[in-house]
């Protein structure tokens, strides 16, 4: 059985002129903002942020997935203590399969821009541009093909395996594009709602010597409302759309925070939530910030039709976020006082 899925997965590696293929994406996509749209780059209160990530996914089924993401972000203001600001991330992501049998890589620059829209600094418009570069590479000795297949010995991997490889490693540039609306409202309630396009012009990859490939546009929208409940508890519901060729998917739902202790720049918040993926998998998420720094956890449960074989197994995603608060800037013309002689 393990090898019958792993020549499936390889069939949709190869076979690209008729599969399509999905980029890597998280349960907790609040927490991987440069991956959902590179908009968010620099757009929150502080100095700089840090988010890492680290998900590995049905490994009830086969030999699992494992996908790791960093990344860095900080706001550039134009001027001292001015609200609209420029913002530039960096994001790192690796996606392997089968040990090394499949390896993507990629790493995108997000440059920002964002923008109060009225007076009262109620509507905020963020734009960006992301450029970066992408490399796959796929290590055929690791996996088994119908060709090598011996009904007496099983899989006989020196016999050649009938597949026309051009190549065992792709490099591509990369671009993509992002907007995001975002609304503050004076009672403390906050909205955005965004749009990104990755692949923007659909690079051209593949391994076969046959026709040519090029990725689908991965279409992004989002949007989050963050309402409060009581002085110390807020809701925050949560949405994600994404299309990229003939797949698509949605994942909706809502956690709870509870404002343990709030005082300058210290705070103890928790959360916990529940969402659901279309047709795939229940996601229950919580985690905890400490003073700007907050570790959270997912576990998917699966209820495709796969959770026959999965036993509703699915990923365990586990995510750390570092925010540090900026210290007030010393004005331009401060001077120190000198006894003069």
């Amino acid at each position: 059985m393990r090898y019958l899925y792993i020549y499936m997965c390889v069939l949709c590696l190869l076979l690209q002129k008729s599969i399509q293929g999905q980029d890597a994406h998280f349960s907790q996509f609040n927490f991987t903002p440069l991956q959902v749209n590179p908009a968010n780059a620099g757009d929150f209160n502080g100095c700089y942020r840090i988010h890492s990530t680290y998900r590995n996914q049905w490994n009830s089924v086969t030999t699992p997935y494992t996908t790791y993401l960093i990344s860095f972000d900080e706001p550039i203001r134009t001027k001292s203590y001015s609200e609209n600001k420029f913002g530039i991330g960096v994001i790192l992501m690796n996606d392997q399969f089968s040990t090394k049998g499949f390896n993507h890589f990629m790493a995108n620059i997000a440059l920002s821009a964002h923008r109060y829209v009225d007076h009262d600094k109620d509507h905020k418009l963020s734009g960006s541009l992301q450029l970066g570069f992408a490399q796959k590479s796929l290590n055929i000795s690791d996996f088994s093909f119908i060709s090598q297949y011996d009904k007496d010995q099983s899989f006989d991997l020196s016999l050649p395996n009938g597949e026309p490889i051009s190549s065992t490693s792709i490099f591509y540039p990369d671009v993509g594009i992002g907007t995001i609306y975002h609304y503050n409202a004076p009672s403390t309630i906050k909205f955005k709602f965004g749009v990104a396009i990755h692949h923007l012009f659909r690079p051209k990859e593949q391994f076969l010597n046959q026709g040519e490939h090029r990725i689908n546009r991965r279409y992004n929208i989002s949007g989050k409302l963050i309402y409060p409940l009581e002085e110390k508890i807020d809701v925050r519901p949560s949405i994600l759309y994404m299309k990229q060729g003939s797949s698509n998917s949605v994942v909706v739902g809502s956690d709870f925070l509870y404002r343990f202790f709030m005082e300058d720049n210290l705070k103890r918040i928790g959360h916990l939530g529940l969402w659901y993926r279309s047709g795939d998998a229940l996601i229950v998420a919580g985690g905890f910030n400490y003073n700007g720094h907050l570790m959270a956890i997912a576990y998917d449960l699966n209820i495709s039709s796969l959770s026959n074989v999965s036993g509703y197994n699915g990923g365990f995603e586990i995510t750390y976020r570092h925010l540090l608060k900026c210290f007030p800037r010393i004005p331009v013309d401060f001077t120190i006082p000198c006894i003069r002689l």
